[in-house]
Protein backbone atom coordinates (compact mmCIF):
# COMPACT_ATOMS: atom_id res chain seq x y z
CA UNK A 1 0.00 0.00 0.00
CA UNK A 2 3.03 2.60 0.56
CA UNK A 3 4.20 1.78 -2.79
CA UNK A 4 0.84 2.08 -4.36
CA UNK A 5 0.51 5.51 -2.59
CA UNK A 6 3.64 6.74 -3.25
CA UNK A 7 3.26 6.01 -6.66
CA UNK A 8 -0.11 8.19 -6.75
CA UNK A 9 2.06 10.99 -4.86
CA UNK A 10 4.33 11.60 -7.83
CA UNK A 11 1.80 12.30 -10.25
CA UNK A 12 -0.64 15.10 -10.43
CA UNK A 13 -3.71 14.46 -8.32
CA UNK A 14 -4.81 16.22 -5.30
CA UNK A 15 -4.55 15.21 -1.92
CA UNK A 16 -8.19 14.68 -1.96
CA UNK A 17 -7.93 12.41 -5.51
CA UNK A 18 -5.84 10.61 -3.46
CA UNK A 19 -7.53 9.92 -0.43
CA UNK A 20 -10.82 8.73 -2.68
CA UNK A 21 -8.67 7.27 -5.11
CA UNK A 22 -6.86 4.63 -2.27
CA UNK A 23 -10.29 4.00 -0.06
CA UNK A 24 -11.81 2.72 -3.81
CA UNK A 25 -8.92 0.14 -4.17
CA UNK A 26 -8.94 -1.04 -0.06
CA UNK A 27 -12.94 -1.42 -0.70
CA UNK A 28 -12.02 -3.98 -3.79
CA UNK A 29 -9.18 -5.84 -1.32
CA UNK A 30 -11.82 -6.42 1.25
CA UNK A 31 -14.05 -7.54 -1.11
CA UNK A 32 -11.43 -10.89 -1.14
CA UNK A 33 -10.18 -10.67 1.97
CA UNK A 34 -11.47 -12.57 5.17
CA UNK A 35 -9.70 -10.13 7.69
CA UNK A 36 -10.29 -6.64 6.55
CA UNK A 37 -7.86 -3.80 6.42
CA UNK A 38 -8.67 -1.64 8.96
CA UNK A 39 -9.83 1.40 7.70
CA UNK A 40 -8.92 3.81 10.21
CA UNK A 41 -5.57 2.62 10.23
CA UNK A 42 -5.43 3.74 6.11
CA UNK A 43 -7.01 6.82 7.24
CA UNK A 44 -3.79 7.52 9.39
CA UNK A 45 -1.55 6.41 6.91
CA UNK A 46 -3.02 8.55 4.49
CA UNK A 47 -2.98 11.78 6.38
CA UNK A 48 0.73 11.20 7.47
CA UNK A 49 2.34 10.54 4.20
CA UNK A 50 0.38 12.56 1.86
CA UNK A 51 -1.24 15.34 4.32
CA UNK A 52 -1.66 18.42 2.75
CA UNK A 53 2.05 18.83 1.05
CA UNK A 54 1.82 20.69 -2.86
CA UNK A 55 2.29 18.64 -5.76
CA UNK A 56 3.14 19.44 -9.03
CA UNK A 57 0.15 21.01 -11.01
CA UNK A 58 -1.97 21.39 -7.64
CA UNK A 59 -3.37 25.22 -7.79
CA UNK A 60 -6.17 25.38 -5.82
CA UNK A 61 -7.14 23.89 -2.39
CA UNK A 62 -11.01 24.66 -2.48
CA UNK A 63 -13.36 24.68 -5.39
CA UNK A 64 -15.72 27.57 -5.87
CA UNK A 65 -19.33 27.23 -4.94
CA UNK A 66 -21.10 26.26 -8.36
CA UNK A 67 -24.68 27.90 -7.14
CA UNK A 68 -22.98 31.04 -8.08
CA UNK A 69 -22.94 30.37 -12.34
CA UNK A 70 -25.98 28.45 -11.88
CA UNK A 71 -27.48 31.86 -10.17
CA UNK A 72 -25.97 33.86 -12.41
CA UNK A 73 -27.63 31.67 -15.52
CA UNK A 74 -30.73 32.18 -14.14
CA UNK A 75 -30.90 36.07 -13.93
CA UNK A 76 -29.77 36.39 -17.54
CA UNK A 77 -32.04 33.88 -19.09
CA UNK A 78 -33.76 36.03 -20.95
CA UNK A 79 -31.38 38.18 -21.97
CA UNK A 80 -30.81 38.70 -26.00
CA UNK A 81 -27.07 40.59 -25.91
CA UNK A 82 -25.24 37.75 -28.24
CA UNK A 83 -22.49 37.86 -25.83
CA UNK A 84 -24.76 37.02 -22.91
CA UNK A 85 -26.15 34.59 -24.61
CA UNK A 86 -22.79 32.76 -26.30
CA UNK A 87 -21.65 33.05 -22.60
CA UNK A 88 -24.91 30.94 -21.08
CA UNK A 89 -24.56 28.57 -23.65
CA UNK A 90 -21.11 27.65 -23.43
CA UNK A 91 -21.17 27.58 -19.32
CA UNK A 92 -24.19 25.63 -19.12
CA UNK A 93 -23.03 23.25 -21.76
CA UNK A 94 -19.75 22.81 -19.90
CA UNK A 95 -21.23 22.79 -16.89
CA UNK A 96 -23.63 19.71 -17.80
CA UNK A 97 -21.85 18.05 -19.97
CA UNK A 98 -18.30 18.14 -18.83
CA UNK A 99 -16.80 19.25 -21.40
CA UNK A 100 -13.15 21.13 -21.48
CA UNK A 101 -12.63 24.11 -23.65
CA UNK A 102 -10.49 22.32 -25.84
CA UNK A 103 -13.43 20.17 -26.78
CA UNK A 104 -15.82 22.80 -26.29
CA UNK A 105 -13.85 24.51 -29.37
CA UNK A 106 -14.48 21.31 -31.42
CA UNK A 107 -18.20 21.48 -31.55
CA UNK A 108 -19.65 21.87 -34.96
CA UNK A 109 -22.88 22.97 -36.01
CA UNK A 110 -23.21 20.02 -39.03
CA UNK A 111 -22.77 17.88 -35.94
CA UNK A 112 -25.45 19.51 -33.60
CA UNK A 113 -28.75 18.65 -33.87
CA UNK A 114 -31.47 19.00 -31.67
CA UNK A 115 -33.99 16.75 -30.38
CA UNK A 116 -37.28 17.22 -28.67
CA UNK A 117 -36.04 17.16 -25.19
CA UNK A 118 -31.96 16.73 -25.78
CA UNK A 119 -29.03 18.67 -28.00
CA UNK A 120 -26.72 15.45 -29.78
CA UNK A 121 -23.34 16.37 -30.83
CA UNK A 122 -19.79 14.67 -30.55
CA UNK A 123 -16.89 16.13 -29.99
CA UNK A 124 -12.85 15.30 -30.36
CA UNK A 125 -11.46 14.44 -26.74
CA UNK A 126 -8.72 16.17 -25.14
CA UNK A 127 -5.91 13.61 -25.70
CA UNK A 128 -3.19 13.06 -27.76
CA UNK A 129 -4.82 11.22 -30.61
CA UNK A 130 -8.26 11.79 -29.39
CA UNK A 131 -11.36 9.59 -30.21
CA UNK A 132 -14.39 11.31 -31.56
CA UNK A 133 -16.69 11.09 -29.11
CA UNK A 134 -21.22 11.46 -29.21
CA UNK A 135 -22.37 13.94 -26.45
CA UNK A 136 -25.34 13.86 -25.45
CA UNK A 137 -27.24 17.15 -23.46
CA UNK A 138 -29.91 16.25 -21.84
CA UNK A 139 -33.15 19.07 -20.96
CA UNK A 140 -33.24 20.25 -17.40
CA UNK A 141 -36.49 20.97 -15.82
CA UNK A 142 -36.13 24.44 -15.38
CA UNK A 143 -36.09 26.24 -18.58
CA UNK A 144 -33.63 29.06 -16.56
CA UNK A 145 -30.57 27.05 -16.56
CA UNK A 146 -31.02 24.46 -19.57
CA UNK A 147 -28.31 24.13 -21.47
CA UNK A 148 -30.46 22.55 -24.07
CA UNK A 149 -32.23 25.59 -24.43
CA UNK A 150 -29.48 28.00 -23.86
CA UNK A 151 -27.66 26.69 -27.66
CA UNK A 152 -30.98 26.57 -29.09
CA UNK A 153 -31.12 30.38 -28.65
CA UNK A 154 -27.43 30.59 -28.94
CA UNK A 155 -27.39 28.47 -32.57
CA UNK A 156 -30.40 30.36 -33.29
CA UNK A 157 -28.00 33.73 -33.30
CA UNK A 158 -25.21 32.05 -35.51
CA UNK A 159 -27.76 30.45 -38.45
CA UNK A 160 -29.41 34.04 -38.59
CA UNK A 161 -25.89 36.07 -38.32
CA UNK A 162 -22.83 34.39 -38.81
CA UNK A 163 -22.08 32.16 -41.97
CA UNK A 164 -19.27 29.82 -40.40
CA UNK A 165 -19.82 26.08 -39.60
CA UNK A 166 -18.41 26.74 -35.67
CA UNK A 167 -20.92 26.97 -32.65
CA UNK A 168 -18.58 29.83 -30.59
CA UNK A 169 -17.61 32.96 -31.87
CA UNK A 170 -15.35 35.98 -31.26
CA UNK A 171 -18.49 38.18 -31.36
CA UNK A 172 -16.42 41.32 -31.78
CA UNK A 173 -14.58 40.54 -35.16
CA UNK A 174 -17.43 37.72 -36.23
CA UNK A 175 -14.70 35.06 -36.40
CA UNK A 176 -15.04 31.39 -35.30
CA UNK A 177 -13.35 31.58 -31.67
CA UNK A 178 -10.13 29.84 -30.67
CA UNK A 179 -9.62 27.93 -27.61
CA UNK A 180 -7.92 30.88 -25.68
CA UNK A 181 -10.87 33.16 -26.53
CA UNK A 182 -13.09 30.19 -25.53
CA UNK A 183 -11.18 30.52 -22.07
CA UNK A 184 -11.48 34.06 -21.73
CA UNK A 185 -15.16 33.63 -22.36
CA UNK A 186 -15.51 31.14 -19.44
CA UNK A 187 -12.98 33.40 -17.43
CA UNK A 188 -15.10 36.39 -18.18
CA UNK A 189 -18.15 34.96 -16.17
CA UNK A 190 -16.05 33.71 -13.04
CA UNK A 191 -14.69 37.18 -12.25
CA UNK A 192 -17.89 38.36 -13.10
CA UNK A 193 -20.01 36.77 -10.62
CA UNK A 194 -17.19 37.63 -8.01
CA UNK A 195 -15.15 34.23 -8.38
CA UNK A 196 -11.16 35.28 -7.86
CA UNK A 197 -8.17 34.90 -9.50
CA UNK A 198 -6.96 31.93 -7.38
CA UNK A 199 -9.37 29.94 -9.26
CA UNK A 200 -7.62 29.20 -12.85
CA UNK A 201 -9.47 28.56 -15.77
CA UNK A 202 -10.21 24.83 -16.67
CA UNK A 203 -7.13 23.77 -19.03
Amino acid sequence: MAEFNETLSNTNLSCGAIHQTVRKVLDSINLFRETKIDVKDIEIFLKTCVGDKSRKGKRCKTMWDLTIIIKWAEATHDMTDPQILQRRALILTMIFVALRPAELERMRRETTTFKDNSVHTQVRTKTSGGEIIKVIIRKHPNPRIDAVWALHCWMDYVKTTLKYEYVWFNISERQPAKLQRIKEELVAILRKNGIPDSFPHSR
